[in-house]
């Protein structure tokens, strides 16, 4: 047997009709009746028997017949497969993140993406940029988040989202009543700041870094949530970027911009001598659009603050 002896019988099968079967494969009906005497001497049996106009199969012929349907299905669940593929419906992300994306914008962001795409599975990890880098350049992570480094050899370096940073004040703190506070007005002050793996004070200005580490009482968080969880609870004044404080509205604090474009830049990373899947292409793409709309969302909340 050979695939075209199974395609013209499994039309004859479906329709009964030589003349048919050739219209819809676009043949001769010589070429039909042709390949049913070939396949019949392939297989050693009577397939049909004539009544009139009409084909009718033998027992033999039905039970082929159910096998080639097999056949098909598989294909047809192939070709879906290739859809998916090519669709980026299919398939493993691998994501690692710092841990001030790790929570909010990114599951959110996450969600979106896989909502419409039931067959897709992902990893989705918190830690330090110099762990995300090398993890996206070994080929362990197919996409990262963190901090932009100087001199990476082993990853591209995406601008992704420049985030703000504001002073969470618990109600009624003094510094609460300025429109904005500098970093000068921070001395002196209990300051809630994340201090984790990744090493977020290396790349904040200098002098905001020195304030905070010479705090004679210090309070150093895991993440910026926690930072603002305290500030919330009155421990302090938390140091948070932007889209933090704003997807944790709370009437117990004043939020307040820190100086003139203070902030963290946070790059995607790709591997630099591998290539990318459809999947993990559509994932970056996703992320893009979603960082553009979280930034511009993170400023105008900054500009609001100071009103």
């Amino acid at each position: 047997m050979n695939a075209r002896q199974v395609e013209i019988f499994r039309m004859v099968m479906l329709t009964g009709s030589v003349t048919e079967s050739a219209k819809r494969l676009n043949v001769s009906q010589p070429a039909v009746s042709k390949q049913l005497r070939l396949l019949e001497d392939d297989v050693g049996f009577t397939l049909f028997s004539r009544n009139g106009n009409r084909l009718h199969p033998t027992d033999e012929a039905t039970a082929l017949f159910e096998q080639a349907e097999m056949l098909y299905r598989g294909l047809d669940q192939l070709d879906r497969f290739a859809e998916d593929l090519r669709e980026s419906r299919r398939g493993m992300l691998r994501v690692a993140a710092m841990p001030l994306l790790s929570q909010g914008w990114l599951p959110c962001t996450a969600a979106t993406f896989l909502s419409d795409r039931p067959d897709v599975s992902l990893s989705l990890v918190a830690r330090s940029t110099d762990w995300i880098a090398r993890s996206v350049a070994a080929g362990r992570s197919d996409l990262g988040l963190g901090l932009f480094r100087k001199d990476e050899l082993g990853v591209i370096q995406t601008p992704l989202l420049q985030l703000p940073l504001v002073c969470v004040c618990p109600k009624g703190h003094p510094l609460g009543g300025r429109k904005r506070i500098e970093v000068d007005d921070l001395a002196g002050h209990d300051l809630i700041a994340p201090s984790n793996f990744d090493p977020l004070h290396l790349a904040l200005p200098q002098p905001l870094s020195q304030i905070i580490s010479s705090q004679p009482r210090r309070l150093e968080v895991f993440t910026t949530q926690t930072a603002l969880e305290l500030a919330m609870n009155g421990v302090g004044i938390a140091i948070v970027d932007a889209m933090t404080a704003l997807e944790r509205p709370s009437d117990t604090v004043v939020v307040r911009p820190l100086g003139q474009n203070i902030g963290f830049n946070i790059v995607l990373m790709t591997p630099r001598h591998r290539s990318n899947s459809r999947l993990v292409q559509s994932m970056q793409q996703q992320l893009v659009s979603d960082a553009l709309s979280a930034q511009e969302r993170a400023f105008q909340y900054v500009a609001a603050c100071e009103t």
